[in-house]
């Protein structure tokens, strides 16, 4: 509620008290000039006006209990718009929070898909690594000179040639199971 409609609700609440104690008092002058008329004829009836003085307070009191009663209902309505107003915020926040994990489960899942995808070429990329260092190994595998070979080899040249292709061929076999 902005601040200029709260002013004009007390300048309402004010005025509907100030004319209900005007016509309380009203009143009350109303039943002194009756009771007395124009003229003070005693003092009995003189004092007899001031026992009006009851009904002043009682009328104001009265008065001051439809005040309140009036009060109350425009607290009641404000609390129960307020109240309406936070619950659809409320909802409007749950919505937004609902939508907001979708999307993050959504992300999530791609993520995931992005990594297998990452770790398949990353798997593909250190087996072509070893397949074109094979390759150029049985390639040149004649003019390897065979001081740094181990003794299984210096000895039988042929079988360094058979265990490079044999490795070539499961490196191969594991790119296409890749593949599949």
């Amino acid at each position: 509620m902005s601040s200029k409609a709260k002013k004009e609700d007390g300048v309402i609440q004010w005025s509907v008290l100030i004319i209900l104690v005007a016509v309380v008092m009203a009143l009350w002058l109303l039943t002194i000039w009756l009771v007395c008329g124009n003229e003070i004829p005693g003092k009995g009836a003189f004092g007899d006006a001031f026992g009006a003085t009851n009904t002043l307070f009682s009328g104001l009191a009265a008065a001051l209990f439809f005040f309140a009663i009036f009060m109350q209902r425009q607290d009641l309505a404000f609390t129960k718009k307020m109240l309406a107003d936070s619950a659809e915020a409320q909802q409007q926040s749950a919505d937004s929070h609902t939508e907001s994990l979708k999307e993050l489960k959504k992300q999530n899942a791609h993520m995931l898909q992005q990594n297998a995808v990452m770790r398949t070429q990353n798997r593909l990329a250190k087996l072509q690594a070893e397949i074109d260092i094979v390759s150029s190994l049985s390639e040149n595998v004649d003019s390897i000179s065979a001081d740094g070979l181990p003794d299984g080899f210096k000895r039988n040249p042929g079988a360094l040639k058979r265990a490079l292709f044999q490795r070539l061929y499961q490196l191969k076999s594991n790119v296409e199971n890749l593949d599949a």
